[in-house]
């Protein structure tokens, strides 16, 4: 998979892309014999002398200069989420959640960073834009679902699919990962009344502790001097051989 942007030049967006899939492919439902380190870890992080009601802390963030115009915006889910298996029975937890960059005005994302708060438990994360034309479908999803966000793989969840021509992602990241910065003079539309969904990958073999991760967004005013982006999604299979212990599943 890659991605292509803005119709006379192109911008490679290799994290936003390549990435997402191969996480999204290689999580760690596939195996019901957890590696050992991670199974050691699990054991060191759930035994007597271990204290899951803290979540780790993130590291400190080290913002990147802006640049003329831009400004940042930190978008973060309302109250702490506490993942769990969908169908209570699995290692991972695909969650989305709706949040409000409160766009007044026609804007671009020009950058972003994700905030991760419990990096015990974040595998990693998708930030999806939501045109205001489906912002109200959004609504309506996060309201019929219990508890916080909703239950999403893949993609967020609306639209009834996965858009290939148009892909809504702004980018992702995973442990390691950091502020991420578009070329100059490019940008993702973010029109006014727009929202972001953020989907996170809870990898359940790290515990079950509270998460309330944020992304921070540079913004930039809609101006002829920056080109929209335009991603493009490009399926193909993901060739990873197994672990030899999983070879013939």
């Amino acid at each position: 998979m890659s991605c292509r942007a803005a119709p006379r030049r192109t911008l490679a967006l290799a994290v936003a892309c390549a990435l997402a899939l191969f996480l999204a492919a290689c999580g760690t439902a596939a195996s019901d014999d957890p590696p050992a380190d991670a199974k050691a870890k699990a054991e060191a992080t759930s035994g007597p002398h271990s204290d899951r009601s803290q979540p780790a802390e993130a590291a400190p963030v080290r913002h990147k200069p802006l640049r003329p115009g831009e400004r940042r915006v930190v978008v973060r889910m309302p109250e702490s989420y506490t993942p769990s298996a969908p169908s209570g029975v699995g290692t991972d937890d695909y969650r989305c959640f709706l949040l409000d960059p409160l766009v007044r005005s026609d804007q671009f994302i020009t950058g972003f960073n994700v905030l991760p708060g419990n990096p015990d438990v974040v595998h990693h994360v998708i930030l999806f834009r939501v045109p205001p034309g489906k912002v109200a479908e959004a609504e309506q999803l996060d309201a019929s679902t219990p508890g916080q966000g909703w239950t999403c793989f893949g993609n967020s969840g609306l639209g009834g699919g996965l858009e290939i021509d148009d892909a809504p992602w702004l980018g992702a990241w995973a442990p390691g990962g950091s502020e991420q910065i578009y070329g100059k003079g490019f940008g993702e539309r973010l029109d006014q009344g727009s929202r972001v969904i953020m989907q996170v990958h809870y990898n359940l073999l790290a515990g079950k502790s509270p998460d309330r991760s944020a992304a921070e967004l540079r913004v930039a005013p809609a101006t002829n001097k920056i080109e929209p982006l335009e991603t493009r999604l490009l399926p193909a299979p993901v060739e990873l051989p197994c672990r030899p212990e999983h070879s013939d599943g």
